[in-house]
């Protein structure tokens, strides 16, 4: 596929622009050499379900010093289930 007719997210060519937490300038983005659109409109298409499950496990966002060991559970907890929802998809559309 020709990576400058898609639309998806990664096939799109991002602008030069600043870090958001360094400010270093960053050089334009561009879009990966080898692009599967249906892969990832599948992916994307299993994130709710996987984030769904990742608030249920991690519970609430807390603040202050606790953040890290919950972005630790949430972060592990979306991983797995989005790993287990893609394996249960494939296995259904074979």
């Amino acid at each position: 596929m020709d990576n400058r007719k898609c639309r998806c997210e990664e096939g799109i060519r991002q602008p030069a622009g600043k870090d958001p937490v360094t400010g270093e300038r960053l050089a334009e983005v561009r879009a990966p050499p080898v692009h599967d659109c249906v892969y990832v409109a599948e992916r994307n298409m299993l994130i709710p379900r996987a984030e769904q499950f990742a608030r249920m496990i991690a519970g609430p966002e807390p603040a202050g010093g606790k953040r890290p060991d919950w972005v630790i559970r949430w972060n592990t907890a979306f991983c797995e289930e989005m790993e287990r929802l893609w394996t249960a998809e494939k296995q259904r559309s074979s």
